[in-house]
């Protein structure tokens, strides 16, 4: 088994062949489960959590 039939497998098992739903978020936020709308509302606190100074 080659490794992208591996990833493949690994996805299809986590999250199913054509799960998405309604209005479900394809790109989840980890901590609200909302759906990430831009950066605005992360890539700040992204900056902070990892300690990055100075970043523009």
């Amino acid at each position: 088994m080659t490794a992208a039939q591996i990833a493949l497998a690994a996805l299809t098992q986590l999250h199913g062949v054509g799960t998405i739903r309604g209005n479900d978020p394809v790109y989840p936020s980890v901590r609200s489960g909302d759906s990430l709308q831009g950066s605005s509302g992360w890539f700040s606190t992204a900056l902070d959590e990892a300690e990055i100074e100075g970043y523009t």
